[in-house]
């Protein structure tokens, strides 16, 4: 025996004021995240940029040291804090 499909529909009703307002919101929020994400690659350019200068620095003081330069004011710690 078959049983009969049963359809449910659910409806809200909301204010055209409120449904204004929650639009803005919902503008505003996905305004935000483009805004966070511009950020979030910026800051990874930032940490690829931090390592390169870094090796930059790092081969600029084994040349002068090669070359016979004081390099004693050049103070190369570790790359990252552990």
């Amino acid at each position: 025996m078959r049983l009969p499909k049963i359809i449910r529909l659910d409806v809200t009703y909301r204010k055209a004021d409120e449904m204004k307002e929650l639009e803005e919101k919902i503008r505003k929020l996905e305004h935000e995240v483009e805004r966070l994400n511009v950020d979030m690659h910026r800051f990874a350019l930032y940490a690829q940029q931090n390592i390169n200068l870094h090796d930059d620095l790092r081969y600029a003081k084994r040349l002068m040291d090669d070359a016979g330069l004081d390099t004693s004011f050049m103070r190369l710690g570790p790359l990252y804090k552990v």
